[in-house]
């Protein structure tokens, strides 16, 4: 029918879109280089330009791999796993404030696939699962220090997780530890899915919406806050 034919060209052009931007943008993203150590070589210089991606890349890049369903779906996971897997445009895609936006794409994917998997909708890979996962522990720790994504993800992420492996991997000084929580090695994401930092003071009331798609907490700084 032509809801079909038109729903099957905007997952298309998602397609295009996305493909586009992680191959002229995402994979090209660098962080700036570091200044040479004092005393060593080219001793005094400054830290090296980093490779920018746009702002459209950084706002929109997640959020066009997500809205891809049907044929193209397999090939959206992939470029999303490689967007994900990226830390330098993640990076900057939070410290532009795109961090929200991208969590709330990923989040909607992986209700999306839960909610249609018996009509074979794809589930949700390994991968994105996990990067969500830390995205929602971390995003706003990751706004006010975008700089040591790393060292916060390697002090306080599950270290089963790809992700802390990954900022090991990432850190050549550091070595790999075993958290401990009442006894019980931590090596997985545990219940807590969302952190919401806002509130100056302690939140003592919270309220759902009727959809459940929203909360307001009120708090002793004499605010009431309202979260997606």
């Amino acid at each position: 029918g032509e809801s079909g034919w038109s729903g099957g060209r905007l997952e298309a052009g998602h397609l295009a879109l996305g493909a586009h931007l992680v191959n002229a943008e995402v994979l090209s993203a660098t962080d700036p280089e570091p200044p040479p150590a004092p005393g060593g070589k080219g001793s005094g210089g400054t830290a090296g330009g980093a490779v920018e991606a746009s702002e459209y890349a950084l706002k929109y890049a997640v959020h066009h791999l997500c809205a891809v369903g049907g044929e193209g779906a397999g090939l959206a996971r992939e470029l999303l796993d490689a967007t994900l897997g990226h830390w330098p445009f993640l990076r900057q895609a939070i410290a532009a404030g795109h961090g929200p936006k991208a969590v709330k794409a990923l989040g909607d994917l992986a209700a999306h696939a839960a909610e249609h998997a018996a009509e074979g909708s794809p589930a949700l890979g390994a991968y994105t699962a996990d990067a969500l996962s830390w995205l929602r522990r971390f995003c706003s720790e990751f706004e006010a220090r975008p700089r040591d994504m790393e060292r916060l993800t390697y002090q306080s992420a599950p270290f089963g997780t790809l992700k802390y492996a990954e900022a090991l991997a990432r850190m050549p000084q550091a070595r790999s530890t075993v958290s401990v929580l009442g006894g019980a090695p931590q090596d997985q994401w545990g219940a807590l899915t969302d952190v919401f930092n806002g509130h100056s003071s302690g939140a003592y009331s919270v309220a759902f919406s009727p959809s459940g798609r929203h909360v307001a907490s009120g708090s002793d700084d004499k605010t009431v806050r309202l979260w997606d």
